[in-house]
């Protein structure tokens, strides 16, 4: 695990198919054969996590997760400890694009940011 934790900014939007995604690397290895056939064999012993996580944020929790963003991992150079808000799982991660955040009304911000498990 790593020492520093994801901040507790509520949780992140699900509906919609451009919402919260979780997908998994491919780790399989292939290769075509004169014959017609392919062979595989598993390319890595585990196939990390990726996740696109949206939130919908007051300006207190957007303050939060920027100030986490640009100083506590150093805009995503730094690994973290985040629970997935489906599952309840741990998984050590690091951001691996921009966290952007866009204003809406009613004093939200509006966004998401890649999280990559290492």
């Amino acid at each position: 695990m790593a020492d520093i934790v994801f901040p507790d900014i509520g949780h992140p939007l699900y509906s919609g198919s451009t919402d919260f995604s979780e997908d998994f690397q491919h780790n399989t290895i292939s290769s075509k054969m004169d014959g017609g056939y392919t062979v595989t064999r598993p390319g890595q012993s585990r196939s990390p996590g990726i996740w696109v996580v949206p939130y919908k944020l007051s300006n207190a929790n957007y303050q939060i997760l920027m100030n986490f963003y640009r100083n506590t991992i150093s805009c995503g150079a730094v690994e973290f400890t985040w629970t997935h808000p489906i599952f309840g799982t741990t998984h050590v991660v690091r951001m691996t694009d921009k966290a952007v955040f866009i204003p809406v009304e009613g004093g939200f911000w509006k966004g998401s940011f890649t999280l990559e498990e290492v």
